[in-house]
């Protein structure tokens, strides 16, 4: 019985031991306010018009979806279509 005890608390430590030395961690670094902004394709200032929500399903799917409406003030970076730019410069 003694050997049967030994052989279980063997493979269990040997599981445990495979388990911990299988697992793999990331670090994610945030991105700075600078780095972000490099990277996007359109900056503006501005404030919010409006932002209705409405409940929608697909089948059998149910979510929520915003429609956000902006009022832009200053263009400060666009590497958008032109025709996005007019569009977004009316409102």
């Amino acid at each position: 019985m003694a050997n049967r005890l030994k052989s279980v608390a063997i493979a269990v430590c040997a599981v445990a031991w495979f388990a911990l030395t299988s697992a793999k961690a990331t670090t994610v670094i945030p991105p700075t306010f600078e780095e972000l902004a490099d990277r996007a394709d359109f900056v503006f200032v501005g404030k919010l018009a409006s932002s209705p929500a409405e409940l929608r399903s697909v089948g059998t799917n149910c979510g929520f979806f915003t429609m956000v409406d902006f009022e832009t003030n200053e263009v400060l970076k666009s590497n958008a279509d032109r025709d996005l730019l007019g569009i977004m410069k009316l409102v």
